[in-house]
């Protein structure tokens, strides 16, 4: 008998990019098992950074976060 898989990750590098390949292939995966599908994206400079741009580092990170947050639920929506 084999495991069923109950959850997996994708590392998306570019969030803002259109063809997001391993995205599309995890979600298959996911579907034909079952499994919850998590997007995880990671940074640690925030480049390229959100037009309107805040002046302290907190409400840069806040402002990236949020950009990168939407950019990842654009990709989702549709799987």
């Amino acid at each position: 008998a084999t495991a069923r898989w109950q959850s997996i990750l994708v590392a998306v590098r570019e969030p803002g990019q259109r063809k997001q390949v391993a995205v599309h292939k995890a979600a298959r995966v996911a579907a034909r098992t079952g499994a919850r599908l998590t997007l995880f994206h990671a940074f640690s400079t925030p480049y390229p950074v959100p037009r309107a741009l805040p002046m302290d580092s907190t409400g840069i990170l806040r402002a990236v976060e949020s950009e990168r947050r939407h950019q990842l639920q654009a990709i989702a929506r549709p799987l």
